[in-house]
């Protein structure tokens, strides 16, 4: 009897502990399926914006405004621009452009302005001008002037025809034609075998090429040599890191920058008057930056040569408007470097320079053009031509 009593209490508190464990289940699952419901419900007025207890929204990391972030965007443009701080430390721009590049610069820049957080607020309209005033949390960030070149452009482009021809010179020295030798100082042969042909011939010297001191030391006491400065430019189809700015004027450039260039190759070759492009295919076709090139070479007092190593070239134009003393390149001694070929030049160049009145032809410093140079030299006097320098050949 007392071992049926003792099973049977056995089994009670068996019967107990599985009703227990599975109340106690039963708990644990209700409380998690109400613990899983308020986060989710929680996370939800996250999502909609709304009040979170659980869960903190994390702060975007809104990139900073700066000067080098916002110039970013003018890279598909090629614009130059200014910039000065006022008093209060606020950054104003101007950026100067064509009338077809203002619908797509204004568009970029309001992209931008998305971008950082940004309000752009259009202050002034004029004629040709829009002033612009950019926010950031309802306090001045910085101001930004466009400026339009409609009407200019189009009385150049009138022009144009009457710039570029060549028998429109006034010409100090009738039927004759003048030599510039570019690259000097790059090659082995320079200014002692150059003034050794006893002709009127400029040189134009690579400032910061190999053997551009000695070369300078030579110009100096040179009778028939005329010494320019070679500058160099940015090319067509050559990417931008491969310049170093502090040697090379790009579409990049700053005013500044080009400024500095200049006055060192000043005072490089304290003695030369005159400029001329070395390469320059792309810098010479874009309007802006030839524009303040020029304006730099005027401030300094040089006369500009145009070697026109592009078709597209504008710097003869230009220096013209800003009266600049220039001229420009008929003809290239050795596109292709052959002492055949360039003989033929020299024909062509004899023939322009009667036809013309006078002509410039440009070439480099290589066996083959020096010696046909040398060669040519009766068949130019015979054909009644002078030699002068490309400083006689300026239009004022």
């Amino acid at each position: 009897m007392k071992k049926r009593k003792i099973t049977k209490t056995k089994r009670k508190t068996r019967k107990n502990y599985k009703q227990e464990k599975s109340k106690t289940l039963l708990l644990i699952i209700f409380f998690f399926i109400i613990i899983a419901t308020v986060v989710f419900l929680d996370y939800m007025n996250l999502k909609k914006n709304k009040t979170s207890f659980l869960f903190s929204k994390k702060k975007q990391i809104v990139p900073t405004y700066n000067k080098k972030n916002f110039l970013l965007l003018l890279d598909d443009f090629s614009l130059p621009y200014s910039s000065f701080k006022d008093k209060k430390g606020l950054r104003h721009f101007r950026i100067e452009t064509l009338a077809n590049l203002k619908f797509p610069l204004m568009k970029k820049i309001k992209v931008f302005c998305k971008e950082n957080n940004l309000a752009i607020i259009k202050l002034e309209s004029k004629k040709g001008l829009e002033l612009y005033k950019i926010q950031k949390n309802n306090k001045d960030n910085f101001f930004l002037l466009i400026s339009e070149k409609v009407k200019t452009i189009k009385k150049i482009a009138k022009k144009k025809p009457k710039l570029i021809i060549p028998q429109k010179r006034k010409i100090i020295k009738q039927n004759s034609v003048a030599f510039i030798i570019d690259d000097v100082g790059s090659y082995l042969l320079g200014a002692k075998e150059f003034d050794a042909l006893n002709i009127p011939i400029t040189l134009s010297v690579l400032i910061d090429s190999k053997f551009a001191a000695k070369e300078i030391a030579l110009l100096q006491n040179s009778k028939n040599i005329e010494s320019m400065i070679h500058l160099p430019m940015q090319a067509q189809g050559v990417a931008l890191n491969h310049y170093n700015r502090k040697i090379t004027i790009t579409i990049k450039s700053s005013p500044q920058e080009i400024e500095e260039l200049i006055k060192r190759s000043k005072r490089a070759i304290p003695f030369a008057k005159g400029i001329n492009n070395h390469e320059g295919s792309l810098l010479t076709s874009n309007y802006f930056s030839t524009r303040i090139v020029i304006k730099k070479l005027k401030k300094y007092k040089f006369f500009f040569i145009d070697s026109r190593t592009s078709g597209k070239s504008v710097g003869y134009k230009i220096a013209r408007e800003e009266g600049v003393p220039s001229a420009q390149r008929d003809v290239f001694l050795d596109h292709k470097v052959d002492f055949d070929y360039s003989c033929k030049q020299i024909i062509s160049l004899v023939k322009i320079a009667k036809k013309n009145g006078s002509a410039i032809a440009i070439g480099h410093p290589h066996p083959s053009t020096y010696k046909a140079i040398k060669k040519m030299i009766p068949y130019i006097k015979k054909n009644s031509i002078k030699f002068v320098h490309a400083s006689q050949l300026l239009i004022y």
